[in-house]
């Protein structure tokens, strides 16, 4: 079966939430020989390639912004729709893997399928909701891509804080040009926890998932859309140095920040001037190595303190996608 989550409902962890209450009415009501495998996306046809990802027992929720990556891996029968004539009809074609179906643009698709059916799995497979007719989305669908991180206690300072944000931004670059994309916006949030006789003291205040009270600052800075770590970690440091000081800011426990102002690489204007200090170049060079031998194998010196910090995790939420020999 199916079913549609509304509003708050497609925040991933709650949506997870009530994925796992389902298994656990099955195991209650039902008993423990009967399981089921729950795939959660933007889409129905996402949905239903997820739920066949991880049986008999599984719980996968595609992102898009991990899509089509995430699902470069399956195999063309891995597809709603797509039996054994049609994989007949599509190796024909030359089309024999599903890279090669994804590295199809949709004009391509259309071609391949010789009907509206190529417009609307083109879209599907990228995560868009388009309903039933394929008509094209709207080009903004990818409006952020960013990392978040509860930090351990031995990083709960402002020091810490800072080491850890300067490897979110390492990770956030890396991935911004390996979905060949460039970014014009910076937004971060930090958080910071506080005691119990700091929060008594102010009318209002947050908890965090983890039980820790808090307070919360952030701030947005907007530039030139670029895709470089220097100019983007630039942005991250005239930020940092407008976030708050005092005693209720002294033991940060949450770094967060986001890209945003997405568009396509190829979309990027030109500048009148020459790359200063041959950023991009740099960049270009420091993703080769990391990408050969691991992702932080080649890195500033800022994020050194916070080197082993912020792992990917293989969560829920998203199936890593691997650059070069590590995954992000």
């Amino acid at each position: 079966m199916v079913c549609q989550l509304l509003g708050r409902e497609q925040e991933p962890p709650r949506a997870r939430q009530i994925a796992m209450h389902i298994k656990q009415a099955i195991k209650d009501d039902v008993g423990e020989t009967l399981r089921c495998s729950i795939g959660m996306a933007p889409n129905r046809y996402l949905a239903k390639i997820a739920s066949d990802m991880q049986k008999p027992d599984g719980l996968i929720g595609l992102l898009p912004s991990q899509l089509p990556r995430a699902i470069a891996h399956l195999e063309l029968r891995d597809l709603p729709g797509v039996g054994a004539r049609t994989e007949v009809m599509l190796h024909k074609k030359n089309v024999t893997t599903m890279q090669e179906l994804l590295s199809l643009d949709r004009n391509g698709m259309h071609a391949l399928w010789n009907s509206v059916w190529g417009d609307r799995l083109f879209h599907w497979l990228r995560g868009h909701n388009t309903g039933d007719d394929g008509a094209p989305v709207p080009s903004d669908l990818q409006k952020s891509l960013g990392h978040s991180h509860v930090l351990a206690p031995e990083h709960r300072s402002p020091q810490g804080a800072w080491s850890v944000a300067h490897k979110l931004i390492h990770k956030a670059t890396m991935r911004l040009r390996m979905e060949k994309m460039a970014a014009a916006s910076l937004s971060l949030t930090i958080r910071y926890a506080l005691t119990r006789e700091q929060a008594a003291t102010l009318p209002k205040t947050k908890k965090h998932l983890s039980g820790i009270t808090h307070t919360a600052w952030g701030m947005e800075a907007r530039f030139p859309h670029c895709q470089d770590t220097l100019s983007i970690l630039e942005a991250l440091q005239a930020l940092w140095k407008q976030s708050p000081m005092g005693p209720l800011n002294e033991k940060p426990f949450f770094v967060g920040l986001a890209l945003g102002r997405l568009i396509p690489e190829n979309e990027q204007q030109p500048t009148l001037f020459a790359d200063p200090n041959n950023r991009s170049q740099l960049s270009s060079t420091m993703d080769k190595l990391n990408l050969k031998y691991g992702h932080t194998t080649l890195h500033f010196a800022g994020m050194l303190a916070a080197r082993d910090s912020a792992p990917t995790r293989i969560a829920f939420t998203q199936i890593p996608v691997q650059y070069g020999v590590d995954y992000m």
